[in-house]
């Protein structure tokens, strides 16, 4: 048992005044500490931070932010310089290819075969993905599609198809008008086709008429076009940038390209999209460039927003992205040059400070380091410092603080290791219980009440009982003798000492044998006294009755009496027959000879016996036995007795009368007999415990009334009794005003069965 300890005086004797000296030299300690330590440091912190703010603001002037903005820009210029350029080579190969002699003439004459022998070769060597030439009208002549299967900058085969009438084509309608500008009569632009998203050029195809005064004849149109999938990796290889094409208008953008993996997925194709008002203005002020911020595979970006320039025009908007730590590798150098500076003067700072305060802290380290190992538990640590200042006083002071707990730890120990000895030696629970009704203690046969009891349901169950005087109480069909004793201890403090109430010792004696016994003798005295006194009074009755007017009764009057006597006598006969079966029961003798014993047999025997009491309960008998024989190793005798008992309920609580049904089949290893009356049937409340010893149900009949028929509640539980003894199982199934079925089963010959026989 443990308790609160007294206030520790000094251990020198001195008195409270002088221990608050002591402490006023131990603040002053502290601030001398502090003025070793802290001085130098401030100062070397201070040199440091100057030094620092001097190298940072003459080295890091200009912000990351303009220097990244400006290489936003720069790689915008390159983007836009390659699309130039690549428009620029289109259209030279356009020239060459519209100049090519026979190209016209074959449109002419519609001779697609030729026109594909003169251009698909230079189509090749230009790396150009589509090729079109159309007829005046606009309908496909020649369509030539490019096939890369295994590099995207390789052409394996152009297949032919037909592209129809493109003449709604925006770089096709101007050269069929015969449209010319400032910039010539050939037209660029981008055109969504089902191969993808497309950069072409158009040129018109002429041929000269025979006079000379007459201007030539457009026979046709020729197309290029490259897919702009290859022209923007091409432009992040030379801008180092990632590219991202919008077209549409100031009610919707549309993201068409990218070089950012998977950019028409989930969450690539929502993060790259812009708003059709920011589109709108990036087309409209072509001198100013929008920046935005936005996060793709976790990595912060920038993206910078210009028109989408081809042919002089702008079309749409591109976008150049880069990530946000590409212009901090720009500035390494000089980071290189602050952090050597500041890496120096930082390890000189450390060093410093380092060699001032070993001297100061190691000893305080020691003293930190004793404290947590006892705090730990381990109170035989000892600190190792030389008592030359202040510091050394308090090592010499914990470490006598440490030895006096040593020691007052090992006595507590023992108190505690004798207690729980003396807990473990009481049968009875004990339970110590503070003032806040928590449980501090416990012995283990305690431990197992609580374990059987819900925890400390039980505990709050007895505590909100009068515990003054010993109680007795009941919880999960166990009793228990309650009693309660209050503990006190002893306070001291500087002037004076009180008692305290500190703890209550309750005591749990389980009286559940000794309660259950007594209920039982009880029931048992007053069942068989009940018993008893019917056929006892009978026999009294009809005795006086003969031995009084014996003279005047008829022969008929004095043999119906006779039979009476004898009917009652067979009643106490069977009822002390019973009595003596329930005493050798206990006494775990239940006396079986066994025999093979054929069930149907047995049932028939059991139904001429009960032939006249069937009658007279108005029970019909109907047996469903099987052809063949079914043979058990039973005692005939102690099973029929078994059988008695059901029927005999059978008749008591059938009142109505009805079929009583007996039904024999082999399942397996097993025989099982089946008796099923039509009864007032058992209720939920009593079904579980009808083979219980003592126990009685409570029978209502088809009016709602309780039906009165005493016993001793024996004949179930005798029954049980005999058919485990024979290895068996025997169990019930019924719903009030349903009728009762009961079912033993038992091992078919053969089987296993121990013998009981008595010697």
């Amino acid at each position: 048992m443990s308790s609160q300890a007294p206030e520790r005086q000094s251990s020198n004797g001195t008195d409270p005044p002088k221990d608050r000296g002591l402490l006023a030299r131990l603040l002053g300690s502290v601030s001398s500490i502090r003025n070793k330590i802290i001085v130098p440091y401030v100062l070397l912190t201070l040199i440091v931070a100057a030094l620092g703010i001097f190298i940072v603001t003459s080295l890091l002037a200009g912000t990351i932010e303009e220097r990244f903005t400006n290489q936003l820009l720069e790689a915008g210029r390159v983007a836009a310089d390659g699309l130039v350029r690549q428009e620029q080579d289109q259209l030279a190969v356009i020239r060459q290819m519209a100049q090519t002699i026979g190209v016209a003439q074959a449109t002419v004459e519609r001779d697609s075969a030729a026109l594909r022998s003169l251009l698909e070769v230079q189509a090749y060597n230009a790396n150009i993905d589509s090729l079109i030439v159309l007829t005046p009208t606009g309908d496909s002549l020649l369509t030539l599609q490019a096939v890369r299967r295994s590099n995207i900058n390789l052409i394996d085969e152009y297949q032919a198809t037909d592209a129809g009438n493109l003449a709604s084509w925006s770089v096709v309608g101007p050269v069929l008008s015969g449209v010319t500008d400032e910039r010539g009569d050939k037209f660029a632009g981008l055109v969504d086709t089902p191969a993808g998203l497309q950069l072409f050029t158009s040129a018109p195809l002429y041929v000269a008429m025979e006079d000379e005064s007459e201007a030539s004849q457009l026979v046709g149109v020729l197309l290029i076009g490259n897919a702009m999938e290859r022209v923007l990796v091409d432009l992040k290889s030379e801008s180092l940038a990632d590219l991202a094409l919008y077209l549409g208008n100031a009610e919707n953008a549309a993201l068409v390209g990218s070089t950012i993996p998977n950019w028409q997925i989930e969450p690539q194709s929502t993060v790259l999209m812009i708003d059709p008002a920011l589109y709108a203005e990036t087309l409209e002020n072509s001198e100013q460039t929008a920046i935005r911020a936005l996060t793709l595979f976790e990595r912060e970006y920038r993206s910078a927003l210009a028109p989408l320039v081809i042919r002089g025009q702008a079309v749409g908007v591109r976008g150049v992205l880069l990530p946000s730590s590409f212009v901090v590798q720009a500035v390494s150098t000089s980071r290189d040059t602050f952090i050597l500076v500041f890496t120096v003067a930082t390890l000189a700072t450390v060093l410093v400070g380092y060699l001032v305060a070993q001297r100061i802290v190691r000893p305080i380290m020691d003293l930190q380091r004793l404290s947590a190992a006892v705090g730990a538990g381990d109170l035989q640590a000892r600190a190792e410092i030389i008592p030359n200042d202040e510091i050394g006083e308090l090592a010499l002071s914990f470490n006598k603080m440490t030895a006096d707990l040593f020691r007052a730890q090992g006595d507590l120990k023992r108190e505690i290791a004798r207690t729980q000895a003396i807990l473990r030696s009481i049968a009875d629970g004990v339970f110590v219980i503070n003032i806040d009704r928590a449980i501090m203690m416990t012995n283990p046969t305690a431990d197992q009440i609580l374990a059987d009891h819900g925890g400390g349901d039980l505990i709050d169950l007895i505590l909100s009982q009068d515990l003054s005087e010993d109680q007795r109480i009941e919880s999960n069909g166990r009793y228990y003798s309650v009693s309660l004793a209050p503990v006190f201890v002893e306070m001291h403090d500087r002037r004076s000492a009180q008692t305290e109430h500190y703890s209550d010792v309750l005591v749990l004696h389980d009286v559940t044998r000794e309660t259950l016994a007594e209920r039982t003798k009880t029931s048992l005295i007053d069942s068989i006294t009940h018993e008893l006194r019917t056929p006892l009074t009978g026999l009294k009755g009809y005795a006086e009755i003969i031995y009084h007017k014996n003279d005047m009764l008829s022969p008929e009057k004095r043999n119906k009496l006779m039979a009476s006597l004898l009917e009652r006598a067979e009643t106490l006969n069977r009822l002390v027959n019973q009595m003596v079966t329930l005493t050798r029961i206990g006494s775990g003798d239940v006396g079986l000879h066994f025999e093979q014993v054929d069930i149907n047999q047995l049932v028939n025997t059991l139904l001429r016996t009960w032939k006249d009491d069937l009658r007279a309960a108005r029970l019909n008998p109907v047996t469903l036995l099987p052809a063949e024989p079914v043979v058990v190793r039973a005692d005939s005798e102690q099973l029929l007795r078994a059988l008695d008992q059901i029927l005999t309920n059978a008749c008591r609580y059938s009142p109505l009368g009805g079929d009583l049904k007996l039904r024999v089949e082999a399942e397996g290893p097993q025989v099982c007999l089946s008796i099923s009356d039509p009864g007032v049937g058992i209720s939920s409340d009593d079904l579980p415990q009808i083979f219980d010893q003592f126990y009685r149900g409570s029978p209502i009949d088809q009016d709602g009334n309780l039906i009165d028929i005493r016993g001793m509640g024996q004949g179930l539980f005798l029954v049980k009794t005999i058919v485990e003894a024979h290895n068996g199982q025997v169990s019930a199934l019924s719903s009030p005003g349903e009728g009762s079925t009961f079912l033993i089963c038992l091992p078919q010959s053969g089987g296993e069965v121990e013998d009981h026989a008595a010697s």
